[in-house]
């Protein structure tokens, strides 16, 4: 499965299905392992080809300053209207913090242009979470645009299972668990369909390994229970060099999957030994574009097992069914986890102390990967069964 530009077409019939697709398509490589699952599941419930019109979330940002900005308005409206469906996410675009937005979140959609769109929208799997603070009115105004969409009777609004639920429980009341669905995140049905092989190979035993650094200030406050992301790194670095004096045939490879996660493998291989960087560590390059996330996400499904901060090293690894170790610095990973139910495979690393449980978990990890991925093989069985009753009722 590939991602095609804007009006390029799927020719595998005579009707054309037409979906105009917004999201997160440039600079993060997790984001594309979701469009991939999320349009396996449209093409299996649709059953007819598709021709996709993509927008790029990040040009409707009230911070994208460029003479192509994007906004929800008329324009919007009567493009919307000339597709069969829309599809908006999957992403992390129903946080609660942007002030001047007319619905509190990213997705700055006033209620005269929801109610100018006849055509069935699929909000797909987006993240609602209060973590970046909810200022005040925001709630009233969300709930407003819930309302809407939801007394429409046309349009599916879903979030991810990675806590969203039980925010939306929290702050909008139960009455809203009945208009807001939870359906599992697209990356847990990614499958690596061709990889190339000679991007990137390694043939020892290897952890695949992500750490990441924005949102830095957010990850690790470093207040009376927690610690500096200085602190974590030289922890982290010191568990990383005692694991390969243990291990002598083992490698580290590191997977960024934004610009600044390279930022991140650098400070850690600062604190590992020469002798280790020289010879038994690796990074895999930065890939963006049509079928990148299958060079990168083949790195996880050939590991050992993985570690990782991104949400999407953590779901994909799942769905590879590789072996997981959940390396939370923001909340959004331990509810994620929570979720599905492995709250055993996640260590708060920005809390002091954290060794203590990482490094127990890593040995356990070794001796217990044939029982983690039978588990998570049963895990990835279950969310598919999810998936498809939602997809079915609005693709169907």
């Amino acid at each position: 499965m590939t991602f095609k530009k804007p009006n390029d077409t799927l020719q595998t019939g005579n009707v054309m299905i037409k979906i105009l697709h917004v999201a997160s398509f440039s600079g993060n490589i997790g984001d594309n392992a979701n469009h991939y699952g999320l349009r396996k599941q449209i093409a299996k419930h649709l059953g007819e080809p598709v021709e996709y019109t993509e927008l790029e979330i990040r040009k409707f940002y009230q911070n994208y300053r460029e003479p192509d900005r994007l906004r929800f308005d008329s324009s919007f409206a009567k493009l919307a209207n000339e597709h069969d469906h829309v599809v908006i996410g999957g992403g992390n675009f129903f946080e609660i913090w942007l002030e001047n937005s007319s619905t509190g979140t990213t997705i700055d959609m006033p209620i005269e242009i929801v109610d100018s769109i006849k055509t069935p929208i699929f909000f797909f799997g987006l993240g609602f979470d209060p973590y970046k603070g909810v200022p005040e009115g925001n709630i009233e105004k969300f709930k407003k645009f819930i309302d809407r969409l939801y007394d429409k009777k046309i349009h599916t609004i879903t979030v991810r299972n990675d806590g969203s639920h039980q925010h939306i429980e929290r702050l909008l009341g139960s009455s809203y668990l009945g208009k807001i669905e939870k359906v599992p995140d697209g990356g847990f049905f990614l499958e690596i369909d061709s990889p190339s092989e000679k991007t990137f190979n390694i043939p020892n035993p290897y952890i695949a390994i992500n750490v990441a650094k924005d949102m830095k200030n957010l990850r690790f406050i470093g207040n009376d229970l927690g610690i500096s992301y200085e602190d974590f790194i030289a922890s982290f670095s010191e568990i990383l060099n005692g694991i390969l004096f243990q291990y002598p045939s083992l490698e580290l490879v590191f997977v960024p999957h934004i610009f600044s996660d390279l930022d991140a493998i650098h400070d850690v291989l600062k604190h590992l030994k020469e002798t280790h960087r020289r010879n038994r560590v690796s990074v895999a390059p930065l890939l963006h574009g049509e079928d990148s996330e299958q060079e990168i996400f083949d790195i996880y499904r050939k590991a050992l097992f993985s570690m990782g901060m991104r949400f999407h090293t953590n779901v994909c690894s799942i769905a590879l069914n590789t072996p997981t170790i959940g390396l939370a610095s923001y909340p959004k990973l331990n509810d994620l986890y929570h979720e599905i139910g492995f709250p055993q495979r996640v260590v708060s690393v920005n809390q002091k102390g954290f060794e203590k449980k990482l490094h127990p978990l890593i040995f356990d990890t070794f001796s217990s990967r044939d029982s983690i991925k039978r588990e998570y093989g049963h895990l990835v069985l279950q969310l598919g069964q999810i998936s498809d009753n939602i997809f079915q009722k609005h693709f169907g």
